[in-house]
């Protein structure tokens, strides 16, 4: 996770970072991948400063590969796509990668909160998705990628607010700079960036669902929670996590604000639920959101 490798608490952050390029350096050395330094004058709109020493330090090491999937490297001898192995993070072991179509790869991954500057802890995340589709690209597989943006969310409203600026306003404005950055950093882009403010409907009907499975349940304050105790292996497969030591409220920030933020623990029945739908407050949320 990207709070591992670039949280400010972490006195190695430089180190790690720095590691993980160098793995990256490796990877494109292994594939035989062209590298040639490339210094971008788009460097100067990456506005977080680790994220402009990141940029920098990737263009100096020669890795700053051209932002677009014709561009990269495939291997002269593949003509379907080589067999590969991943890591299974479920099994914690090495499997062979087994995509449901034998040449295409569909790939989804989680993008920003478009509320302010992406940052090198962000980044760190969107340089692994980058470099594990430079391998699948490489060897031979049609990748189909997908990246979502949060352009709704509590600390999206509070900067508006704080700002007397529009959501759209605001959403529009860092989720460009976003992208400029993923440019700067040669990342290649995904085929499409949803907003999540265009699958609202979608996301009621999902929730409806889950009701009807037992699986999400309404607060008091009306907003929608995964009910994490009815589904049963829940939190106990990828992590191991002390369930009865848990307990709700441990943080004591909800009670700072009374609500049911996603930070907040507020009205949830479980230590581990968490929000699917926040309700309106009126004290706190725009018509706009």
């Amino acid at each position: 996770h990207s709070h591992y490798f670039c949280s400010t608490q972490q006195p190695s952050m430089k180190l790690n970072v720095s590691l993980f390029l160098a793995a990256c350096l490796a990877s494109a050395s292994a594939f035989n991948v062209p590298t040639a330094p490339v210094v971008h004058d788009s460097l100067v709109s990456l506005r977080h400063p680790s994220v402009q020493t990141l940029a920098s330090f990737r263009c100096q090491t020669a890795l700053t590969l051209k932002a677009s999937s014709s561009s990269v490297a495939v291997a002269e001898d593949v003509t379907s796509p080589r067999k590969i192995s991943l890591y299974n993070s479920l099994s914690r072991t090495k499997e062979p990668f087994e995509p449901l179509d034998e040449s295409k790869v569909t790939m989804y991954t989680c993008g920003p909160t478009v509320y302010d500057f992406a940052h090198v802890g962000n980044f760190r995340a969107f340089l692994t998705y980058d470099v594990l589709k430079r391998a699948l690209l490489y060897f031979g597989y049609d990748v189909d990628h997908i990246c979502n943006l949060t352009d709704v969310d509590d600390k999206i409203i509070a900067r508006c607010d704080r700002e007397d600026i529009g959501l759209i306003e605001l959403t529009r404005k860092f989720e460009g700079l976003f992208l400029d950055d993923l440019d700067a950093l040669n990342i290649i882009r995904a085929r499409e960036y949803p907003r999540a403010t265009d699958h609202i409907p979608e996301m009621v009907q999902l929730i409806k669902d889950l009701e009807e499975r037992g699986l999400a349940y309404q607060s008091e304050e009306g907003s929608w929670y995964f009910n994490v105790g009815a589904k049963e292996g829940y939190g106990q497969r990828l992590v191991q996590l002390d369930i009865d030591n848990m307990q709700t409220g441990a943080s004591g920030a909800g009670s700072a604000r009374g609500t049911d933020a996603d930070e907040y623990d507020a009205d949830k029945v479980g230590a581990r639920d968490f929000a699917l739908w926040k309700a309106f407050k009126p004290d706190f949320d725009r018509d706009d959101a």
